[in-house]
């Protein structure tokens, strides 16, 4: 088991940027010099109610597709 104070650590260097937040957790564990397993670091992550996710940006609309997409949106309401 972690203590509350490692696996805020680990969040908070985890979620410190964006490359930091795509690390796996063999490479956070050696940053951190951890030693403990793979998985109970994750479990403890888990428990915390962290969740690894990283959004994926959405391409830009150009102006003519976006007036297209409205006026379909508009022809079409209820």
């Amino acid at each position: 088991m972690l203590s509350q104070r490692t696996v805020r650590q680990i969040i908070r260097t985890i979620t410190s940027d964006y490359t930091a937040r795509r690390l796996s957790i063999t490479k956070v564990k050696s940053i951190l010099g951890l030693r403990t397993s793979k998985a109970t670091i994750a479990r403890e992550l888990k428990a915390y109610g962290y969740r690894r996710y990283v959004a994926c940006r959405r391409p830009y609309i150009l102006r003519a597709a976006g007036k297209k997409r409205l006026r379909l949106t508009l022809d079409h309401r209820w």
